[in-house]
């Protein structure tokens, strides 16, 4: 399939979910929004000057579409950012461990790597630890596990770029076996991934304490207040650890295009069981 129909397709997917996002404040946000996409414009336009891509067309359509989706990740910032609880916690440790493991163990294992893989099991025992306690979090555990929860969408950004159905952005081979909908999904899933990354980074990069406080505050605001039932967490644990086990083996859908529908989809559609309601206070 032709690569720039696969672009458009891709960026179709990431306007979706950006417009989806903001459902509701449409009408009020046309200033803002005309600044995100006449913005997108000024990078892929100093690159065409420039000469840069050497006339590859679909390099500046997603040049265009990372514009945007930085640009509107940053002007609907608070908007966007999703409010998170145990659930999504668990659901993404278990989505991180599954891509470390199938494409990443082997480098994560050498000796140099071995640290990293260390560190990466302590936001891993806590996620258990809070998906089977009923502990009350104060305002800098709330903080951290949220970080864990966008650095885990981090890693899982990188693989599809390394593994996924984006491939065809730079290997025009890989456009003869993707598909649209994968493609479609794959937008929708980077905007929604791009949109995650602006807090973190406010948190890794900010010099100033009020600031940093400002960044942390917003993150402590959107961890729900709701607990997992043990039941609820073995069930996640065995249903969603065996679909992808089991898909991986049998190879019933691409690995990207299961993860695509869980990310964006199952939240939305699916309640596994109603979470026990718990009041934590933020400091």
């Amino acid at each position: 399939m032709d690569t720039q129909v696969l672009t458009i397709v891709f960026g179709l997917g990431v306007i979706s979910h950006a417009f989806w996002t903001i459902r509701g404040r449409i009408k009020e946000s046309y200033g803002r929004l005309l600044l995100c996409f006449g913005g997108a414009f000024l990078i892929p336009l100093i690159i065409y000057v420039e000469g840069g891509y050497g006339g590859i067309f679909h390099y500046y359509i997603f040049t265009y579409l990372l514009s945007f989706a930085f640009i509107f990740s940053l002007t609907f910032r608070e908007e966007i950012l999703p409010e998170i609880s145990e659930k999504n916690i668990l659901s993404m440790t278990i989505i991180f461990w599954f891509l470390l493991l199938i494409h990443g163990l082997p480098r994560i294992l050498i000796p140099i790597s071995f640290p990293v893989f260390i560190v990466l099991l302590m936001p891993t025992a806590g996620s258990l630890l809070l998906a089977f306690t009923k502990n009350k979090l104060g305002f800098y555990p709330k903080v951290f596990f949220y970080a864990w929860f966008l650095l885990a969408m981090v890693f899982t950004t990188c693989s599809y770029f390394s593994t996924g159905d984006v491939s065809f952005f730079t290997d025009t081979t890989a456009s003869r076996t993707v598909n649209l909908l994968d493609v479609f999904l794959a937008g929708m899933v980077f905007m929604y991934l791009i949109s995650i990354t602006a807090p973190l980074m406010g948190l890794i990069a900010e010099k100033h304490h009020e600031e940093w406080m400002e960044n942390a505050r917003i993150l402590a605001r959107k961890y729900s207040n709701e607990q997992l039932k043990t039941a609820t967490s073995i069930r996640i644990i065995v249903f969603q650890g065996g679909i992808l086990a089991l898909n991986y083996y049998l190879h019933l859908l691409p690995d990207s295009l299961l993860i695509n529908i869980w990310i964006i989809f199952l939240p939305q559609l699916t309640k596994l069981n109603e979470p026990v309601k718990n009041t934590r206070t933020v400091r």
